[in-house]
């Protein structure tokens, strides 16, 4: 894991050495053991995506709170939903 705090944002890259898996934040079942990672990504941060080849790489970038909307509670009690289109590609 990397994490790098920019001058406006910062930047989280994950990597494993696990088989490819479907890059797309999934809603589950509240009884659901398992497929919240990406939902979770999505709902947390303002960027991310996923690239495959040498493992798996699933980055993010973040803007701090007062950047986003200077009005904005820290935290929802809402359940998220996941944001489309994804981004693809590091930028």
């Amino acid at each position: 894991m990397m994490f790098r705090r920019l001058r406006e944002s910062s930047q989280t890259r994950m990597r494993d050495s696990g088989a490819p898996f479907d890059g797309e934040a999934r809603v589950v079942s509240e009884r659901a053991t398992s497929g919240r990672g990406l939902s979770l990504v999505d709902a947390l941060v303002d960027r991310w995506g996923d690239e495959h080849g040498n493992g798996n790489l699933v980055w993010s970038t973040s803007l701090p709170a007062a950047i986003q909307d200077p009005q904005a509670t820290p935290l929802s009690c809402q359940r998220p939903q996941p944001r489309t289109p994804r981004a693809t590609g590091i930028s």
